[in-house]
């Protein structure tokens, strides 16, 4: 796994990725664990909070309309009453 993870430490990431990710990368990837960005400090990123955000609200809003009716009293999705 070291190994791996070194290899990538001395490639180029594609340059479609943003600053800002390849930032990232380069911070989680830091072998010193003291200097090493910690899982709290990425979800503190205010990037990666937009991008949370934006998944989450994405998430919710596919949800929403499956729960929404598609005809009177009925769901789409919705197990049919077997008994």
């Amino acid at each position: 796994m070291y190994t791996c993870i070194s290899s990538l430490l001395t490639k180029a990431l594609p340059d479609h990725y943003s600053t800002k990710m390849l930032d990232l990368v380069a911070a989680i990837l830091v072998k010193t664990p003291e200097e090493r960005l910690s899982a709290r400090g990425v979800l503190a990123l205010p990037f990666v909070r937009d991008e949370l955000r934006k998944f989450i609200e994405e998430k919710e809003f596919i949800l929403q309309k499956r729960r929404l009716p598609t005809r009177q009293g009925a769901r789409p999705y919705s197990t049919p009453n077997l008994m």
